[in-house]
């Protein structure tokens, strides 16, 4: 959104990662396949000793595309050449507003990983989320075990590290929506990550001086100069060798050429959600049903090895705003000369937010068993959420074009004023799976989340919808003109402000939020529906792990970046502590 003609001075001006090809002369002791949220605080961990060889593989390039870093950008990098691109299955009890009823899901493949193309958001989780996981088999990683990771990875704007703040651009939609927060009796939190996430309250974001900390940032470009760390990009690791129950090295493509890097003591797998099953299978470990199916060998019969897929829902929720005042996040606005200038020499002004600007936790009443939130309610001040071109982003039919509000010129688009108003159902009962499609391993997996196969998760987010009704009609939001555009999703006309209508909303419009997780479960390791141990080791292979959000037992409360570069911080202490 508004950077192409800052493309050329922020690429000249942005200080380069020093990326060099694996060398097959090299020893290395450690390969980290994936260099995304966790792969890169794993690389720079496990570097710091100048003895210790560490090879970082990334089937992405390096992150120079000006939009990465450009805060209000985001949009611009879903379906580009730093997404992987995914689609999912069709479903049979959701997304039905799309094309073929299904989602498109985008990853990151670029160095940073997802890191890099996401809404840059940083939500630790509640207790109950790790405490949890504690429970279900996952011993040493309860909240007062994971809490000094988080400590260890924030540091509040000094380098080296991850970067959290609280943004200094805002519209007056965020105090509104707080504020309206209140009036309905729902407290306001200081701090979401602070001592409770519950309530209203401004969402922390991963932004440094104006720019995005990705966890490249963050944990590669402080130290770029290190000789025992090597930056392969562009290289698909497309199996993992194993030998006599062993991981013995890594199979990748690059430049056209296949090749085999051996390890001298671990293979840590930090692909991500998708990526890591995918690998994993690929190498005969898994299902052995599965891989019959596609002609593979299985060497590990780990059955549970791309299950307990897991992911956010959200609902966009459209208002048109009346009020007319400048107030709202527009790409005119964005584009204008001042907003370019104020942005390129103080990174300030409205290029300088990721769109984020306020966050609800909280329970709909209708999960009474765990002391954590089922419903975040996400504010963005703008009709166009995902950028001018969202109606294509979410994959819907041009049936719905008029009736989802869409039906509008491109060049109004760029200074229609509205507001999203996005609940997010946080702990799904229904979950999916990820399988090959081929023992191929540039054809992409077949991906099936099973959303709403339970009619609890519909009940939650037809609450979530009644909320933010209730949102746009208190006296916090009357300035502001709101009208709530409530399609027909249906061939009959009804209330909308009904039970009825809810569900149709939820079962047509809800789609991903992009934090899918689970597929290589870590827990107890005589419990067959785990892939990795509570040390992160893969049962039945010596020499490798797996470090990522695919290791969650259960999807946290909230956006899944900030738990899963934890995930990395912890993978990291767990394997220095063994050495």
């Amino acid at each position: 959104m508004a950077v192409t003609s800052l493309a050329f001075l922020m690429d000249w001006l942005r200080t380069k990662q020093k990326i060099n090809k694996y060398n097959l002369e090299d020893k290395y002791d450690y390969i980290v396949v994936g260099s995304g949220s966790a792969g890169c605080v794993v690389a720079n961990r496990l570097s710091a000793d100048p003895e210790t060889n560490v090879l970082l593989i990334e089937a992405g390039g390096e992150d120079t595309k000006p939009e990465i870093h450009v805060p209000l950008a985001v949009a611009a990098l879903q379906r580009s050449d730093v997404d992987w691109k995914f689609e999912i299955e069709s479903q049979r009890h959701a997304c039905k507003a799309m094309k073929g009823q299904k989602c498109n899901w985008p990853r990151g493949k670029v160095v940073g990983g997802s890191s890099s193309i996401n809404n840059m958001a940083y939500i630790r989780g509640c207790p109950a989320d790790f405490n949890r996981w504690a429970e279900m088999g996952a011993e040493n990683w309860a909240w007062e075990d994971i809490l000094p990771c988080f400590e260890i990875l924030e540091n509040n704007q000094s380098e080296p590290g991850l970067s959290v703040i609280e943004q200094s651009y805002k519209t007056p939609m965020a105090k509104a929506f707080i504020e309206a927060g209140i009036e309905l009796g729902y407290p306001k939190t200081p701090d979401i990550n602070g001592k409770s996430i519950f309530g209203f309250g401004d969402f922390p974001a991963t932004i440094r001086n104006g720019e995005r900390c990705s966890s490249a940032k963050a944990f590669l470009e402080p130290i770029k100069r290190r000789n025992n760390l090597t930056i392969s990009v562009n290289t698909l690791v497309t199996k993992i060798e194993v030998v006599d129950g062993r991981a013995t090295g890594v199979h990748v493509i690059a430049d056209g050429k296949e090749e085999f890097i051996p390890v001298g003591k671990e293979i840590i797998l930090s692909a991500g959600a998708i990526g890591s099953p995918q690998i994993l299978l690929l190498s005969g470990i898994g299902p052995v049903e599965d891989l019959k199916e596609v002609g593979i060998d299985c060497k590990v019969n780990l059955p549970s090895v791309g299950r307990n897929l897991q992911d956010h829902l959200a609902l966009p929720v459209i208002a048109t705003s009346t009020q007319g005042a400048r107030i709202m996040l527009t790409d005119k606005y964005a584009a204008t000369f001042s907003s370019k200038m104020k942005y390129l020499f103080q990174k300030k002004g409205m290029l300088s937010t990721n769109g984020l600007e306020a966050v609800a936790f909280l329970n709909s009443g209708l999960e009474k068993k765990y002391e954590w939130p089922d419903i975040q309610i996400i504010l963005v001040p703008s009709y166009f959420a995902l950028g001018i071109h969202q109606f294509s982003v979410l994959n819907y039919e041009e049936r719905y074009k008029t009736d989802l509000g869409y039906d509008i010129p491109e060049d109004e688009r760029k200074s229609f004023e509205g507001i999203t108003l996005a609940p997010v159902l946080l702990h799904p009962k229904s979950n999916g799976f990820i399988k090959l499609s081929s023992a191929d391993p540039t054809v992409p997996p077949i991906i099936q989340p099973n959303y709403l196969s339970d009619q609890r998760d519909v009940d939650i987010l037809a609450k979530g919808l009644e909320i933010c009704q209730k949102i746009a009609a208190t006296e916090a939001m009357k300035p502001f003109g709101l009208k709530l555009d409530l399609p027909d999703v249906t061939d009959t006309q009804i209330n909308k402000y009904t039970d009825e209508y809810r569900e149709q909303f939820v079962r047509h419009i809800a789609a991903t939020i992009y934090h899918p997780t689970g597929t290589c479960r870590m827990g107890a390791a005589d419990d067959s529906s785990t892939v990795v141990d509570p040390k992160l080791r893969v049962k039945g292979v010596d020499g490798l792990r797996v470090a990522d959000a695919s290791i969650m037992p259960e999807v946290t409360s909230g956006n899944t970046n900030a738990p899963s570069i934890m995930i990395g911080q912890k993978a990291a202490t767990i394997i220095l502590s063994e050495t």
